[in-house]
């Protein structure tokens, strides 16, 4: 079907090309839209019930394992500590089982003897368990993430110095009461008044020689005497034994005695545990002189 622009004649003919009438090139006439009747508004549907779906949950974070913390220098500190306690303990109680000889003996012959060897140990000990717990101590403050044991750091060193503190107190107390013999073994008698007198010393007489006695004999004695705390027993032990002579005055041998004493309190301690009170002392000192 064509139409002429012009004067709107149609053709049924598709073959012709010009209006008849004017000319005009013919144009395809396309058929005129018919409107669209207006088509109702859907009507509103029930809501269908979807499934609830949870949301998923997020994927878990890559594990990162934490470093382990060191604790090394800690436990070394807190072992050292332990082992410098028995050497301390041992110390402490020589100091008091033996208070005559801590009183009385050279500090040479203390200090180079077992005593000494066992109170250079534990201070080594006590030393070293302190340096250690010191470092474990500040690197457990400054880096907190790295190292740890910060209680060991500290109980071992604190326990050994206590300790520590401790011997060295007993021992100053003990050097501070100062030798004994001065006043056991000597009894002065003041003469009267007179510009020529001199001092003079009162001595009872020597039950016996120490011939017929033994080392361990004298010792012995020597030891059961001092722990009567009675004056005229101590004098009449020392006669006996020799160490001091008629008048009072020490002999010879009473520095080398003396100095003795020390290594024997260290082996016979069997009877010196036999003689524990001063009542025992007494009876052993009058059954032996």
């Amino acid at each position: 079907m064509k139409r002429c622009p012009t004067c709107n004649r149609s053709y049924s003919d598709n073959t012709v090309a010009f209006c008849a009438d004017d000319g005009t090139r013919l144009v395809d006439d396309a058929p005129v839209a018919q409107p669209v009747a207006s088509q109702p508004p859907p009507s509103p549907q029930p809501p269908v019930n979807q499934p609830y779906y949870a949301p998923a949950a997020p994927p878990p974070a890559a594990y990162t394992p934490q470093p382990k913390r060191k604790k090394a220098l800690a436990i070394i500190a807190l072992l050292l500590g332990l082992l410098a306690l028995p050497v301390m303990m041992y110390l402490l109680s020589q100091e008091f089982l033996w208070t005559y000889a801590f009183r009385n003996a050279p500090l040479p012959r203390l200090f180079l003897g077992r005593w000494g060897v066992a109170f250079g140990f534990g201070v080594f000990l006590t030393f070293f368990s302190f340096l250690a717990g010191v470092v474990a101590l500040f690197q457990s403050i400054r880096q907190p993430a790295r190292y740890s044991g910060r209680v060991m750091a500290i109980a071992g060193p604190f326990l050994s110095l206590l300790l520590a503190a401790l011997v060295i107190g007993v021992f100053a107390f003990r050097r501070f009461q100062g030798p004994t013999y001065s006043s056991t073994y000597y009894t002065y008698t003041s003469p009267s008044p007179s510009p020529s007198s001199s001092p003079s010393y009162s001595a009872s007489p020597s039950d016996s020689t120490s011939a017929d006695m033994t080392e361990d004999e004298k010792y012995r004695l020597f030891y059961a005497a001092t722990k009567t705390n009675d004056s005229s027993l101590q004098q009449r032990a020392a006669k006996k034994i020799g160490i001091i002579d008629a008048n009072g005055r020490p002999t010879s041998s009473y520095k080398s005695f003396l100095a003795g004493s020390i290594s024997w309190a260290f082996k016979d301690t069997d009877f010196i545990s036999s003689i524990d009170t001063p009542e025992k002392a007494r009876a052993y000192v009058l059954a032996h002189l």
